[in-house]
């Protein structure tokens, strides 16, 4: 029987907090984030991260580094996550000494991917924050308008903060085609 979400969240989060000096230092790299919380963290809100139900590729939950055409080259996301094969949305992750919160570069890596898979949104994470992220225009703008009133592809400082909302697992399941 596993562990309800909100309890498996918390010990996540209790034990980032107990180990945050180690985290933020620049020997603690993405993989080993990603490893260590960020998969556990959507294993825990229902997604099936490792693939524990035997999937096939097209209806697997997630997707690992999902290959993505990126003005004229391929690119890689870290996580696609995707119900009955179709991307819903992203995750890019970055090792926590990286200031998502005011370094505009992964912010605009992640709106060109989502921008580039059609997506609404897709989140940016360092597991000590967590950002939503819509998908940059072509001109590398954000917004609809074309009054010139929009702002480059990356979050300001101030609108960059942290959003804490967990991201549910949709109530929709595989679809599987039938033999």
């Amino acid at each position: 029987m596993s562990t309800p979400a909100p309890d498996a969240v918390k010990r996540l989060v209790d034990s980032f907090d107990r180990n945050r000096d180690a985290y933020l230092s620049g020997s603690y790299n993405e993989t080993q984030l990603r490893r260590e919380f960020i998969d556990p963290f959507f294993e825990a809100l229902g997604w099936d991260v490792e693939n524990r139900q035997g999937s096939a590729m097209p209806y697997r939950d997630v997707i690992f580094e999902d290959s993505l055409k990126v003005g004229g080259a391929t690119k890689a996301p870290d996580y696609c996550f995707r119900i009955g094969g179709m991307r819903k949305f992203f995750v890019e992750a970055k090792k926590p000494s990286v200031n998502i919160a005011s370094d505009s570069g992964p912010a605009f890596q992640l709106r060109r991917y989502a921008w580039s898979a059609k997506l609404p949104l897709s989140i940016l994470t360092d597991f000590e924050e967590q950002g939503g992220q819509g998908p940059a225009r072509q001109d590398g703008r954000t917004g609809d308008a074309d009054d010139g009133t929009e702002e480059a592809a990356g979050p300001r400082p101030e609108e960059a903060r942290p959003q804490r909302e967990a991201t549910p697992r949709p109530e929709a399941r595989h679809h599987r085609p039938a033999n």
